[in-house]
This record gives structure tokens, sequence and C-alpha cells, in this order.
């Protein structure tokens, strides 16, 4: 199971989210991560509510990000990944991956949003061990603690 850390988080919900040094912080610790990118006046910006971040798109143009684009452009990428989701129960992402929109069920081929993205009560690592089988990848604010329970599982 491929685990993606969403927006940079390596032990729950931090205040650096999307920001360029945390997302690098993430891939460096070893795992892929889903960052929101956004298209305004021409130049790129990380963040979930607004362009927060600027950024130079080739320095995150990398096999380990996942963007989730927040505005209606398609960058033009040769290594990162990117969807664009708001309603509907999947998506394929630009290079053929499934994505899973929260209080979704999984499915083997798809990457499913953990427990706390959701609203599920369930404890991350019960969920995790029941799901392990079930989806090709997890995104998650605890990327840490699902590689610790999937190395025990």
């Amino acid at each position: 199971m491929k685990i993606y850390s969403h927006r940079g988080n390596l032990s729950g919900k931090s205040p650096r989210e999307n920001e360029p040094a945390f997302i690098l912080e993430a891939i460096a610790a070893g795992f892929h991560v889903e960052v929101d990118l956004r298209f305004v006046d021409g130049a790129y910006f990380l963040g979930h509510d607004g362009p927060e971040h600027p950024i130079d798109l080739a320095d995150f143009d990398r096999e380990e990000i996942i963007f989730h684009l927040k505005t209606p452009h398609v960058p033009a990428l040769r290594h990162a990944d990117c969807f664009a989701i708001e309603n509907d129960p999947y998506v394929l992402t630009r290079l053929g991956l499934l994505w899973t929109n929260y209080n979704r069920p999984p499915t083997p081929e798809a990457v499913m949003c953990a427990p706390e993205l959701v609203g599920d009560e369930r404890p991350l690592d019960e969920f995790v061990r029941a799901m392990r089988h079930h989806a090709a990848g997890i995104c998650t604010d605890h990327p840490l603690l699902v590689r610790q329970v999937l190395a025990g599982a």
C-alpha cells in the first residue's frame, strides 16, 4: 500500500500544511505527497483555501507529488501527477491512478482517504489493518503512524 502524506503532514494536522519546505520534508521522509495547487494570474501557488505559497512548478514536478488542482488549469507536468475532484466518488489522475473522494469505499485499485479526513471514528491503526488489502494507497495526515502499522501488520 502506497502512503501519501496529506499536504505534507507527518504526524497530524500542522499549520505548515502546503508549505514548500514542509512538502519536501515529507518526501525526504520517504512519502508521496498530495498537495493543493492553484494557478492565479499566471503563477503557481500551494494552498488549500487560497493561493498561499508561491512556487516554481519545476521544483515540484517530481514523481512523489500528486497535485490536487484547486483551479481550472492543468499544468504541463513531466513527472508529477494531478487530479481535480469535487463531488464525484472517484476520479482518474493524469497518470491513470484512481483517487477516491471523501466518504467513499475503497477499491483495490484506488487511493483512499484516511479516517481522519472523512470523519470516520475508528482509530487509524485499526482502519489501516482492516483496509490494507482493500486499497492501493492511503492519503493521511499521519503517514508515519501508517507506515509503522503496515510494518507491524
